[in-house]
């Protein structure tokens, strides 16, 4: 993952935001406090699809602190985060990239120790100590990865955060908050559209580590995430979770690996289903979420 850095080095920042004006001014504050030998381009994405929340967004880009250097890019609708994700990063000319959800904040340091472990780990992808932001217990603190079943773990989350905790090699990072030189967009590729949303982080990490890269956690580097606790989900969530568990499959796996997975996918959300059975919501996103994996209609849900 050797690449040519500047001196110093320079970062692009990519958020992107679907009507939430109210988060992207949080989390820009918190940008502007960063502290660190490093310059920054920051690059607004903006999937909104609700004209006053752009005109707003639009004009809070503007008066963000010109340290950010930041710059707004509207769409033409709501693209999905994998897409506008891949939209700011190529709006960006940096040694390195940072994904960061748009409810979230940072602290200080949080680039500074990124980019030692970077150059010490030539990891592919880093991610950070990532908190509830209310009660700052854990959100992410190292992922594992069933790479084969397409399932990730979250060991500890709602736990206190390890003072102790060291940097270390794992098997995923969430997608909340990812930070990577730019070399590994050119390496392994950007993130796979057609997800729109959910799975995309995990598509990119199996890749890496099917081809030999390195993924780190780095529990110096916090970020705060503004999100409920609760594991409820809402059936747009539902729907996105059931139809691109099955698009990671045909994305990762071959042969009699890929049956084995199908089987046990199958197991999984059936067991999902009859949860949700007395919750037509839900039970209506699943069979979507199935209607559109056999049909191979991928992106954004058909409403």
């Amino acid at each position: 993952m050797g690449q040519k850095v500047t001196s110093p080095p320079s970062i692009g920042i990519v958020i992107v935001t679907f009507n939430d004006p109210k988060n992207l001014r949080r989390l820009g504050e918190s940008l502007a406090a960063l502290t660190g030998p490093f310059t920054l381009q920051t690059s607004i994405i903006d999937n909104s699809t609700d004209p006053p929340a752009a005109a707003e967004l639009k004009t809070l880009t503007a008066s963000l602190p010109t340290k950010l250097h930041a710059t707004y890019h509207p769409q033409t609708g709501n693209l999905g985060f994998a897409a506008g994700v891949n939209a700011g990063q190529r709006s960006l000319t940096t040694d390195y990239y940072w994904f960061i959800n748009s409810d979230t904040t940072v602290d200080p340091n949080a680039l500074t120790v990124l980019l030692e472990t970077a150059r010490t780990t030539q990891a592919a992808v880093l991610g950070s100590l990532i908190l509830y932001a209310d009660d700052q217990t854990i959100y992410y603190a190292g992922g594992t990865a069933l790479n084969w079943l397409g399932i990730v773990r979250h060991p500890r989350r709602n736990q206190p955060a390890d003072p102790h905790d060291t940097a270390r090699a794992v098997s995923f990072v969430n997608g909340c908050a990812m930070f990577m030189p730019a070399n590994t967009v050119k390496q392994y590729g950007p993130l796979y559209e057609p997800f729109f949303m959910y799975y995309e982080e995990t598509d990119l990490c199996a890749r890496i580590i099917k081809a030999g890269g390195k993924l780190f956690y780095e529990p110096r580097s916090i970020v705060y995430h503004y999100t409920n606790h609760t594991d409820d989900k809402s059936p747009f969530s539902v729907y996105f979770l059931t139809r691109n568990h099955w698009l990671y499959l045909s994305r990762n796996m071959k042969g009699l690996q890929q049956l084995t997975a199908r089987l046990a996918v199958t197991v999984f959300q059936l067991y999902r289903f009859t949860k949700y059975l007395f919750k037509p919501p839900l039970r209506h996103a699943i069979v979507a979420g199935w209607r559109d994996a056999i049909t191979k209609h991928y992106g954004q849900k058909i409403t």
